[in-house]
């Protein structure tokens, strides 16, 4: 059962089910051989078989009953001595092993469960919140227990834990209770000099550019300065480069400015935001769009509206889950990878304008649904969000009548 229903878990990875099943029946039938009171022998080949399956990282509860039959099967599995280890038990494991294969690609889950991947250079460092994978892992050695769920799993609802643990403890509280009312600001015809000067004289790194309607355009920053500007004795001025683009985006002549270098793209909260919405979001990792993908396209097959169009219309649903996790790893993560054509593929499809107007609230309800029981608000939001732009670019596309269209114009 452990391999259908909990394919994800350490304890029906093959290793478990192959290994901890030879394990028990080679202990089964030593302790069968060795001691005669069958009670006893069936009660020290459970104990050193778990032991040695503990041992070896193999544990796989159904292969309790393996050691149990190898010592009660009766008079033909004793006569069959340690072949009962290769015929029934290994070949059976084996053939066990091929069907969950089989089946867990037909489902469309990732079988074996993907072993996690090393933290990238960037999170080796110290960080101001939150826990790292090495956290993670080094928590986990000092547990030393068996835990029945993936470690990507693990880390995935501990994230939501501490996003949820960090909202409760904040209560309340919104940006307008501790934020800074008395703010220097440049307008974006100051010069770069002006900023240069207030950013000394007040001891900051970064100064809001507003209008004078008081809305943020920009900010620019002590980077700004330094990478956007040339300098001489005379302090800041624009850069060549800094020149060109300013010529390209405002066809006029750079005045050295604090708009010609400041940061335009700007982040930017509301007197009402609580406090807790500021926290950046971990990043989402590929193995959990994975798991996402896999757990949203459950449902999808499984829904009355949904599953028999995508069964008619997928032959090879593993292939189709790679395709799928190549083009959200390139939407989502901005990895390179996906060279298909959605809108071509959408339209191969034999259904009408009408059934998709009716079909994509559905998908979008089941990807909504899903995305906010996985991972943290923010990145639910922005999954959402993507999902949301796809649904109305397609429907844009499939939806559009060219014949209708040209028939309005005339």
């Amino acid at each position: 059962m452990l391999v259908f229903a909990v394919p994800s878990s350490p304890l029906a990875q093959p290793w478990s089910l192959i290994g901890g099943n030879v394990v028990a029946a080679l202990v089964g039938v030593t302790a069968a051989r060795l001691v005669p009171d069958a009670t006893i022998a069936a009660a020290l080949a459970c104990g050193i078989a778990i032991a040695i399956m503990l041992a070896l990282r193999c544990l796989h509860p159904p292969s309790g009953a393996v050691a149990l039959t190898a010592v009660l099967g009766g008079p033909v599995i004793s006569a069959t001595g340690y072949g009962f280890v290769l015929v029934p038990v290994l070949l059976n494991s084996v053939l066990l092993l091929a069907c969950a294969l089989a089946y867990n690609a037909l489902m469309g889950r990732p079988y074996p469960a993907a072993a996690p991947a090393a933290a990238p250079r960037a999170e080796q460092g110290p960080r101001r919140l939150g826990f790292s994978h090495a956290d993670l892992d080094a928590a986990l050695r000092q547990y030393d227990r068996l835990l029945d769920v993936s470690r990507t799993d693990l880390e995935q609802v501990l994230r939501l834990a501490e996003v949820r643990a960090y909202a409760r403890r904040t209560g309340e509280v919104t940006c307008a209770d501790i934020m800074t009312r008395d703010v220097v600001a440049v307008a974006p015809e100051d010069s770069m000099r002006e900023a240069l000067t207030l950013l000394r004289s007040h001891h900051i790194k970064a100064l809001p550019v507003t209008t004078e309607e008081a809305r943020v355009v920009g900010i620019v920053t002590q980077t700004d300065l330094l990478d956007k500007a040339d300098w001489d004795a005379r302090g800041p001025r624009v850069s060549l480069r800094q020149r060109l683009r300013h010529v390209v985006r405002l066809a006029g002549a750079p005045q050295g400015s604090v708009q010609e270098i400041m940061t335009v793209n700007v982040q930017c909260a509301r007197l009402d935001t609580p406090i807790a919405d500021l926290v950046p979001p971990e990043p989402l990792e590929p193995a959990a769009l994975r798991a996402h993908l896999d757990a949203f396209y459950d449902k999808v097959r499984q829904d009355p509206a949904l599953g028999p169009v995508f069964d008619r219309a997928i032959g090879d649903w593993p292939e189709h889950m790679e395709t799928l996790t190549t083009f959200w790893r390139t939407v989502a993560l901005r990895q390179p990878g996906y060279k298909g054509n959605p809108l071509a593929a959408h339209k191969a499809l034999p259904l009408a304008p009408a059934d998709f107007a009716m079909l994509f609230p559905r998908w979008l309800a089941l990807w909504r649904e899903t995305a906010r029981e996985r991972f943290s608000p923010a990145i639910a939001d922005a999954l959402v969000e993507k999902a949301e732009r796809i649904a109305e670019s397609l429907k844009a596309g499939l939806l559009f009548d060219p014949a209708g269209a040209g028939r309005a114009r005339h």
